[in-house]
């Protein structure tokens, strides 16, 4: 009976070692953190930004085979826009925090979606998009996934 509550105390004691391990290692050499200054602001006012990751197989060579993708961030102050864009690459949108809307154009036709946090749509290349924080408190964060479906010198 009492080697019971040892058991629990071991294996939390183990998890808190390997917690410590991993925490001193430099963040140099764990590919998988990527840290705010790995961001590249690529527009930015009162009202929110636009920041890049930096490419993924520049962190690490286990990242090769994702060298095409890239990481987009969006953040904007409440009741606020982000202008339509076309896309050329599919895109994965995944809301952070906030409520958007996103509005999907087509030649005829459109279509709005209200996300929430932990939502998440995939664009298809070739999509012309807007996104409205609808919030009327909480700044929107909404990352972005684009992967390409074009590739020069490649068909397909």
């Amino acid at each position: 009976m009492a080697a019971t509550p040892i058991k629990p105390l071991m294996l939390l004691a183990i998890a808190f070692l390997a917690s410590v391990c991993v925490s001193s290692r430099s963040d140099q050499e764990n590919p998988f953190i990527f840290k705010s200054n790995r961001f590249q602001t690529l527009y930015e006012n009162e009202n929110g930004h636009i920041r890049l990751l930096q490419k993924f197989d520049k962190r690490s060579k286990i990242f090769e085979n994702l060298q095409n993708y890239r990481l987009l961030e969006y953040k904007s102050k409440p009741r606020t826009l982000f202008l339509p864009q076309y896309t050329d690459a599919d895109f994965i949108l995944v809301v952070l925090s906030g409520k958007a809307t996103l509005t999907v154009l087509k030649s005829n036709d459109r279509n709005s979606f209200n996300l929430e946090r932990g939502d998440t749509i995939k664009l298809p290349a070739g999509t012309i998009a807007y996104l409205a924080n609808r919030d009327d408190n909480e700044d929107l964060r909404v990352l972005d996934l684009t992967i390409p479906v074009n590739k020069p010198g490649q068909l397909q």
